[in-house]
């Protein structure tokens, strides 16, 4: 995570005309993905509760890619 943060900074620093917009930018590009990986940990936590068979088939069932 902190590498692909490090170079979508650097890219909207570059792409952006100020520092604030470059931030802003910044900010709109990484919310999806943050956001993801924040609820791909949720899921994993809640699914550490129930019986390891259980479990494993639901992980299996609904494992996901993270946004494009």
């Amino acid at each position: 995570m902190a590498l692909e943060g490090a170079v979508v900074l650097a890219e909207s620093l570059v792409a952006a005309p100020d520092l604030a917009g470059g931030i802003t930018l910044f900010q709109h590009r990484r919310q999806p993905r943050t956001a993801w990986v924040r609820e791909q940990t949720h899921r994993r936590d809640r699914a550490r509760a129930l019986r390891r068979v259980l479990r494993n088939q639901v992980l299996a069932r609904f494992a996901m890619r993270g946004p494009a």
